[in-house]
């Protein structure tokens, strides 16, 4: 039996219930995260008997260990990463860097990439320069080349001595390789008041970006929200307010049980894929500022429109040919629906069979083995059979119209929450206030 070792919490295929999900944080805190963990899942097993196994869950402080382990019963050690490269996820690179150090298997980073909101701050350095230069020289000892996201990324490792082509190359985001070299045709796009369309957004996102979605809400009041952030997820299933410290939040974004949003039950997240693009294929439309929430829609063949709000997301978007604009620069009074006119939607699949290819060929020089030896169109894969047997957990939607039954699965989603709440302000305020 083959055994890839993934770098997630749980491995993909795993079944578990929306409650542990929630309670124990398995999506890693987005579940976009979830879009771009498949698709590299789906194009590393080769055979129905392959097994993923979680770095998380072998790791308990003992990288010796782990690495032995890894070496001996692991075939590959897959690393989906995501924007990576910011100073919140450094702790976790320092492990990545010396497990790398210490494993002998083919060893392949996919997709990762740097957290920046404009050219200067890239070019300026970051405290953390010195701890990705030892990343990307470990993954280099176990790796012909790193892949990276777009062109900021490349940018901010050639700023760190590293050559593209040679330590690195741009493979944009394994999501948008989710069915190899397959990708649907937009539907037409024809928006009206009555179009059925998917919005995903975050508090954290600029006034600029939440003033354009809600002026596309009242253009298109047919709407659905896609919350992605753990944070979000657990509100509406456990009904724990999220705490917006004083900031300003539009009628949109459902913060609370009381939400617009909410007591309309026109909001939906999703822990896995097959539910997430079961449940977009019937829209219309999709916007909004998250990255996979439109990839998710791209895969079901929906026209997407991506508010760019900083530079990770735009050189995905640059890079895979998604419609996207600057919120920043469309003016105060810009129509969400006249700028979706404007877009050209079906570029995304012009050159997607070459961006495809680079990424099989990527995957070649490393020595992963993949489905795509024989063509990029799989439409059976193994991955595909074995995903078709596991209880998925369902989507999750508003408390209200969830049962007795269901709310008393939601009680260790409410007290992992509340604890979670109570860690943060601790640590902001210490004992104050006692």
């Amino acid at each position: 039996m083959k055994k890839i070792l993934f770098w997630s919490i749980i491995p993909p295929l795993n079944a578990h219930s929306t409650a542990e999900i929630l309670t124990d944080n398995l999506i890693g805190s987005n579940s976009g995260n979830v879009m771009f963990q498949t698709s590299a899942a789906r194009a590393t097993m080769v055979d129905e008997e392959s097994e993923f196994v979680s770095a998380f869950s072998w790791i308990r402080g003992d990288l010796d260990a782990f690495a032995r382990r890894a070496n001996e019963e692991c075939s590959c050690f897959m690393i989906p990463l995501a924007n990576a490269f910011r100073g919140n996820y450094i702790s976790h690179l320092e492990v990545l860097t010396q497990l790398l150090k210490k494993l002998t298997i083919p060893c392949a980073v996919t997709g990762v990439g740097i957290q920046a909101s404009g050219f200067e701050e890239l070019d300026a350095g970051y405290a953390f320069d010195r701890q990705v230069r030892a990343f990307v020289s470990a993954a280099l000892e176990r790796s012909a080349m790193v892949g990276v996201r777009g062109a900021m990324t490349a940018r901010y490792l050639k700023r760190l001595g590293f050559s593209e082509e040679r330590h690195f190359t741009i493979i944009g985001c394994p999501s948008m390789y989710l069915r190899g070299s397959d990708l649907p045709k937009p539907k037409p796009l024809r928006l009206s008041r009555e179009s059925r369309v998917c919005v995903n957004s975050k508090i954290a996102a600029s006034q600029a970006v939440h003033s354009l979605i809600a002026r596309g809400c009242r253009e298109m009041p047919d709407y659905w929200y896609i919350p992605q952030t753990v944070e979000e997820l657990r509100m509406m299933y456990a009904g724990v307010p999220i705490p917006t410290l004083g900031r300003r939040v539009p009628d949109y974004l459902p913060m609370n049980p009381r939400s617009p949003v909410l007591r309309r039950n026109r909001a939906v997240g999703f822990l896995n894929v097959p539910t997430w693009l079961d449940f977009m294929k019937d829209k219309d439309f999709s916007y909004g500022c998250n990255i996979h929430g439109n990839v998710a829609a791209v895969h079901a063949g929906v026209p997407a429109l991506i508010l760019a709000r900083d530079l990770r997301v735009a050189e995905i978007a640059e890079y895979h040919e998604l419609c996207v604009v600057d919120p920043e620069r469309v003016g105060q009074t810009a129509s969400v629906r006249e700028l979706a006119e404007r877009a050209d939607f079906a570029r995304v699949t012009a050159h997607h069979a070459r961006r495809f290819e680079h990424f099989v060929d990527f995957l070649n020089v490393n020595g992963i083995e993949h489905i795509y030896a024989h063509g990029g169109s799989v439409q059976d894969a193994p991955f595909d059979r074995r995903l078709a047997r596991v209880n998925l957990a369902p989507p999750v939607t508003a408390r209200s119209s969830m049962t007795l039954a269901q709310r008393r699965e939601a009680l260790p989603v409410y007290r992992a929450t509340v604890k979670h709440y109570w860690n943060k302000v601790k640590k902001k305020y210490g004992n104050r206030g006692r």
